[in-house]
């Protein structure tokens, strides 16, 4: 989790707080897609969300010094009973993996309904992209999550 906490600060957000609830693991897949204008939607099996939807915004200001897409994001998961979960973070995307882009970055949870409105946590994540063509829009993401969640 060292890389995700090291992308957490170059952000300017903080690691995951603690709680004196139990942290528990947090882990699943998602997959996303967009239709170009800086929306992601996508579904998924998370644990503690089960069966889940989510929609994120992501913005890019820039690259890094070694050519890497920064990347803002903030979304929320909805749960298959109708809790969300809200989270901020953010990624490193590599572009020059042809015909795929990878990406890299960690979530910080910031709130939510029912079960989750007193969450804390984080999780980082990995993926892999398959742009469509046009610039924007990407045909699909996979997304593996990795984290802890106390609520």
């Amino acid at each position: 989790m060292a890389a995700g906490l090291a992308l957490l600060l170059l952000l300017g957000l903080s690691a995951p707080a603690q709680t004196s609830g139990q942290m528990r693991p947090f882990k699943g897949i998602v997959t996303f897609f967009t239709p170009g204008d800086g929306t992601l939607t996508g579904t998924g099996n998370i644990t503690h969300l089960g069966k889940m939807s989510v929609v994120a915004y992501e913005a890019y200001p820039g690259f890094t010094d070694e050519g890497l897409a920064i990347g803002e994001l903030q979304g929320t998961y909805t749960a298959a009973n109708g809790d969300t979960l809200t989270w901020v973070g953010g990624s490193l995307i590599d572009v020059s993996n042809a015909p795929y882009y990878t990406s890299e970055g960690a979530v910080e949870f910031t709130g939510g309904t029912g079960r989750f409105e007193n969450v804390s946590g984080g999780a980082e994540f990995y993926g892999i992209t398959e742009p469509s063509g046009t610039p924007g829009i990407l045909m699909g993401s996979l997304v593996l999550v990795n984290g802890v969640i106390s609520y």
